[in-house]
């Protein structure tokens, strides 16, 4: 199974949003017989139409789950608390049975979602999901996310909205071949180093040291047909734009064995776009 997940959905005209669409499809390898899950905010209902046609076209089988700010700001503030965060292991069903998923943004507007909402009910309400993430490690699954700039993030970045979209666009329409070679021999360089210095001309300076036998995960945009074999899903999952390795420094913890545990202790080095992070020099083994 495929999962791709778009962050942020911005102003498109019809042309980019039928190129995205196509690129969402094909990255999620859509093929005959494939049933495909489709979700969405309301304010991406078309990029989830023009998804849907591209799924039929490709032979597969499109459904399109509709997520709504209004519901979901309800859910927040209306719903009695005995009913918030209940397990809802029926969506792994769903999930189990489909080929493909591509999440387009559910949220337009999140802050307005959560504006005022005290955060023990968000935590509570987020308790279900969080629940269910553990439990998609276990699904023959892959993951693939188109991420998208949104107004935090330009602002983050001190990038106008409209500057930072552009760039977004054409590092998704990338070369990912190039920088799954890339994302290799980085890969084979972690693997044998002890220690690994990493500068940027921006001021970026800073070494850490390299824990023996712990995973090394390079994302570069590509799941393998090797790498979808993987018990673990950080391995069959994918980025676009892409061009990272994650892996966990040397630190007093045990080996990550899980999802959850992976993530709350990898780091990541960018290495597929502009100002990038560049390892200078490692210690070999």
């Amino acid at each position: 199974m495929f999962i791709l997940t778009v962050e942020y959905g911005y102003a498109q005209d019809e042309s980019q949003r039928k190129q995205l669409a196509k690129r969402l499809v094909q990255s999620a390898s859509v093929k005959k017989g494939d049933v495909v899950i489709i979700t969405g905010g309301t304010h991406v209902v078309p990029l989830m139409e023009d998804v849907a046609i591209e799924v039929q076209k490709a032979g597969g089988f499109a459904n399109m789950w509709l997520q709504s700010d209004r519901v979901s700001r309800a859910i927040l503030t209306e719903e009695p608390e005995e009913f918030l965060g209940q397990k809802n292991d029926f969506w792994l069903t769903w999930y189990g049975k489909a080929n493909a998923v591509i999440n387009l943004p559910n949220s337009e507007d999140y802050l307005k979602v959560v504006e005022g909402v005290p955060e023990a009910r968000i935590a509570k309400s987020n308790g279900a999901a969080e629940d269910m993430s553990a439990k998609i490690n276990a699904l023959p699954m892959r993951m693939v996310s188109l991420v998208t700039p949104n107004p935090a993030a330009a602002k983050f970045v001190n990038v106008d909205l409209a500057t930072l979209q552009e760039m977004t666009s054409k590092a998704i329409n990338t070369d990912y071949s190039a920088i799954a070679s890339r994302g290799a021999r980085l890969k084979a360089l972690f693997q044998t180093a002890k220690q690994v210095h990493v500068t940027n001309p921006d001021g970026t300076d800073f070494t850490f040291a390299m824990a023996p036998g712990r995973m090394i995960v390079v994302d570069d945009g590509i799941v393998t047909p090797e790498e979808a074999k993987s018990t673990v899903l950080f391995e069959r999952w994918a980025s676009l734009p892409t061009g990272s390795i994650r892996f966990s420094a040397r630190s007093r913890r045990r080996a990550a064995k899980d999802l959850n545990q992976f993530a709350s202790s990898t780091c990541s080095v960018s290495f597929g776009h502009s100002r990038i992070l560049t390892v200078l020099s490692s210690s070999v083994a």
